[in-house]
């Protein structure tokens, strides 16, 4: 056996065993954990989701993640709230890597929607989605309710309506009063 036919050889063997830990890696791969890091900027809009999705890389070798892609729905009816996809990139080995996601909410049709969520008692919602990987589709999905943010957004309502009552009141009252004058 030659040099060159050596060379080849171990060469061959390298890429296997490589091969055989990218595969071992690609079935080591965590189930993806969502943490929910805010609600916030609740108003008469809407309000924002932010959270972060975290996937660790169980494997010998480096992964590459390709994409996120997920859905926020709601629980009672399956309507979609909001979409988002992510950019994937490396996680080295036995490590984890986290990605950051925000969505803003709607509560359109905000009327009939909040209604319906007060009505039924029920104000869950659920996170959903996949991580692909290779031709790998990792599926992940936790629920968060909502229930304390929708008293947020009827105070904000009733206040707001507090508001332009006043102002329409104070605004017949100059009236008259200018009428009179």
């Amino acid at each position: 056996m030659n040099l060159i036919s050596k060379i080849s050889l171990i060469v061959l063997i390298l890429v296997l065993i490589y091969g055989g830990l990218y595969i071992h890696a690609l079935s080591q791969i965590g189930i993806p954990e969502l943490k929910l890091n805010s609600l916030e900027d609740v108003n008469l809009e809407g309000f924002k989701v932010s959270g972060d999705i975290i996937i660790p890389n169980n494997g010998f070798v480096p992964i590459r993640i390709g994409k996120i892609k997920y859905n926020i729905t709601l629980d009672f009816n399956g309507e979609k709230l909001s979409e988002g996809e992510l950019d994937g990139d490396w996680i080295l080995p036995k490590k984890q890597k986290e990605y950051f996601f925000s969505n803003k909410i709607l509560w359109s049709p905000s009327a009939s929607l909040m209604l319906d969520l007060f009505k039924l008692g029920s104000t869950t919602a659920t996170i959903d989605g996949f991580v692909y990987v290779s031709k790998l589709k990792i599926p992940f999905s936790q629920q968060i309710d909502l229930e304390e943010y929708m008293g947020q957004f009827t105070e904000e309502f009733i206040e707001n309506i507090m508001n332009q009552v006043g102002e329409t009141a104070n605004n017949i009252v100059e009236n008259i009063v200018d009428f009179f004058n």
